[in-house]
């Protein structure tokens, strides 16, 4: 059960940042916003990080497969961020 609510938390703030992206047209991956709405809420203790924990044990033990797609997409988007 408190995997689901974890993964409910990571992919909701996933989607938060899409949605941010959509609506303000911002060039930046949706991941990386929701990276950063997921660290406020973390640090204003909105969220807490016990809610979290068993989740992050898992994605901890295999952190290649977790970090290389956000690396990617901030690689792609650069193109687009120093473009006029």
């Amino acid at each position: 059960m408190h995997l689901i609510r974890a993964l409910s938390i990571i992919f909701g703030f996933l989607a938060l940042g899409e949605a941010v992206i959509h609506f303000t047209g911002m060039k930046l991956p949706g991941s990386i916003i929701g990276m950063a709405l997921l660290f406020v809420s973390l640090h204003m203790k909105w969220v807490k990080a016990a809610w979290l924990q068993g989740l992050v044990d898992v994605m901890m033990a295999n952190l290649s497969l977790f970090l290389v797609p956000p690396c990617v997409a901030v690689t792609v988007s650069y193109t687009h961020l120093t473009l006029p």
